[in-house]
């Protein structure tokens, strides 16, 4: 009797360190990932970004906002569905419901702010079916006297009739974003979360090499390629806005700097700019030579465009270019965000801690660029 007594009491405590385990891994699993919002204080609205890894052995975190990194957090915890840390002298504790996360934050002074912050999903997660359609497409460019392929994404349910266009995305360097930076799994995670309305999106093929610069380093041929062929081709074949201020245009490396360039030299067409690690050291039309920063130039002498810009670039970018005879790669973006400031343009600006020129930091941060540039949207009736 006593050896029975024994073992229950001892299959009573395995179940229950089992039970306790597997709480410990869900609220990991659910805190991973990550999270964004916008924290409203008396003279500013900056936007954070929360960013943690938690496994069975580890838990750490970064802090993002509009103009880089908080610094480390510090005194890191989570307990059940409650997460706490200390940041640049401030205070967190969010508690976690789903993808919502609810924080009381107590700031600089000792007051209290709430925020809330949603959950970005991650990619191929079993919380973001059904999926769009892709196609690929062949279209003349006669700017450029050749084929080029580009690729046309619809959303899961993409109604042609609805009475509201879609909204539109025109990334370059489609093959990358078709599979490396995969856009069109990111749009339908987001779709699906509610984080950002359904889009239409064109993935433009730019090849690589002297090609590639050609068609993205502050090239006049490609805003007419786009203005006079790509556009038309997408507003005969598909129900999308043409509203500039629902586009966004992106790209990342060259492709960063091309997407600022046309949006600034066609601002009837493209109304947002999604820049990541943006090489705006580069001269003007596909040129490694001075005078260097050409579109920084370009936004001090030319009057002010309609577009919003959301910039990112690695914190550890920070060298220079052409092996080093050229700008210093993260002072060219700094100039580039100052540029623009100066001249009344809307713009966040992050430098990611760690990053680096490599699609790896692009990949984690396309979908947070995304929802910030629609977050500013008034509110769609279809999303």
């Amino acid at each position: 009797m006593a050896r029975t007594s024994f073992r229950l009491t001892v299959a009573l405590l395995i179940c229950l360190v089992s039970t306790a385990q597997s709480q410990t891994t869900a609220a990991r699993k659910a805190l991973s990932g990550e999270w964004t919002g916008t924290l409203l204080l008396d003279n500013s609205s900056p936007r954070l970004s929360l960013v943690f890894e938690a496994t069975d052995s580890s838990l750490t975190g970064k802090t993002y906002s509009d103009g880089g990194s908080f610094g480390p957090m510090e005194g890191l915890s989570l307990h059940g569905d409650t997460v706490h840390f200390n940041v640049d002298r401030l205070d967190f504790t969010g508690r976690i419901s789903g993808t919502t996360m609810t924080v009381d934050l107590i700031v600089y002074n000792g007051s209290h702010r709430s925020l809330t912050l949603k959950k970005t999903p991650e990619l191929g997660s079993p919380a973001a079916p059904p999926t769009g359609v892709l196609q690929e497409h062949s279209l003349y460019d006669s700017s450029y006297k050749r084929t080029r392929r580009i690729w046309t994404y619809t959303p899961p349910g993409y109604d042609a009739r609805r009475p509201e266009p879609y909204p539109l995305i025109v990334a370059f360097d489609g093959f990358t974003y078709r599979d490396t930076m995969p856009l069109p799994q990111v749009l339908d995670s987001l779709l699906a979360a509610r984080r950002a309305p359904a889009f239409v999106a064109v993935l433009i093929d730019d090849d690589g090499g002297p090609t590639r610069i050609a068609d993205l380093g502050n090239a006049p041929r490609m805003p007419a390629f786009l203005a006079e062929q790509l556009i038309p081709f997408v507003r005969r074949g598909w129900h999308v806005t043409t509203d500039p201020h629902r586009v966004i245009v992106t790209g990342s490396s060259a492709g960063g700097l091309g997407a600022a360039y046309v949006a600034l030299t066609r601002p009837d067409l493209f109304g947002n700019v999604w820049s990541q690690s943006g090489a705006f050291w580069r001269g003007a039309d596909a040129s490694n030579d001075e005078p260097f920063e050409w579109l920084t130039q370009h936004v001090k002498s030319a009057p002010k465009s309609d577009v919003r810009f959301m910039l990112d670039v690695g914190a550890l970018e920070d060298h220079a270019t052409l092996g080093g005879s050229g700008p210093n790669f993260l002072g060219a973006n700094r100039r580039f965000r100052d540029a623009l400031q100066a001249k009344g343009y809307a713009v966040t600006y992050t430098e990611v801690p760690g990053g680096n020129h490599a699609e790896q930091w692009w990949r984690l941060r396309l979908a947070a660029g995304i929802v910030a540039l629609a977050d500013t949207w008034s509110s769609p009736t279809t999303r």
